[in-house]
């Protein structure tokens, strides 16, 4: 990281743990966001490495879940039914919340780019 970049990154860090009042908070809920959209920074070998851990962690316990609900149910009905019937309500869940992400996502994207076009705009 250049020596520049490094102290902007700094100085901002610094200002933006001023503050936690409302103003400074919305700011820096918006930079968070833009921060999120943007990315133009790629992630390090360390951050990859951890966020791996963060999914084979969630795969591990949701593959311990799926064993247990699974032994538990009835073993008669096929592998199908069984899975429906212990995980299709968390399965509607995760729908509807991943469907509520989206549009939260889209909506925030839309947002932030028709607010470079009005800024873009107003400079003229």
């Amino acid at each position: 990281m250049p020596k520049k970049d490094l102290d902007e990154w700094i100085q901002k860090a610094r200002t933006s743990q001023q503050n936690t009042v409302f103003p400074g908070t919305v700011q820096n809920e918006a930079d968070g966001w833009r921060n999120l959209v943007t990315g133009k920074r790629r992630l390090t070998l360390v951050q990859c490495v951890a966020v791996g851990l963060l999914y084979l962690g969630m795969g591990v316990v949701f593959w311990g879940m799926i064993e247990l609900k699974l032994h538990d149910s009835a073993p008669t009905s096929s592998v199908v039914d069984r899975l429906v019937a212990v995980f299709g309500d968390w399965a509607i869940l995760f729908f509807i919340c991943g469907m509520f992400f989206l549009l939260l996502r889209w909506r925030v994207r839309h947002a932030l780019l028709s607010g470079k076009v009005r800024k873009d705009h107003h400079q003229m």
